[in-house]
């Protein structure tokens, strides 16, 4: 109705590429960043931009129970405010936090 707006969805840098023991995970991540990248293209001519957030290993209880090495994870505050810095920024679809 505004015809403006900021749309985010969340993805993860492990999405990226496959990996032992992320199948499920992975695929999943892939079809949300393909569904980011559509939404981008369908709500451009709505002036609604779109951005996809990839964090790398965050803190987590999901995290510690994962059944291999995850590399230097941040605290869920830091991923937070380096997220938060980076949100609304025009031209910048994809949100690297690594």
């Amino acid at each position: 109705e505004r015809r403006s707006g900021l749309l985010v969805l969340f993805d993860s840098l492990s999405g990226l590429q496959g990996g032992r023991g992320l199948l499920a995970y992975g695929a999943a991540k892939a079809a949300t960043r393909h569904l980011a990248e559509s939404l981008k293209q369908e709500l451009a001519p709505l002036s609604i931009q779109v951005q996809l957030v990839c964090p790398g290993t965050v803190d987590t209880p999901l995290r510690r129970v994962m059944p291999f090495k995850m590399p230097l994870p941040q605290t869920p505050l830091r991923a937070a405010k380096r997220i938060r810095r980076q949100l609304g920024r025009r031209h910048l679809f994809r949100i690297d936090i690594p």
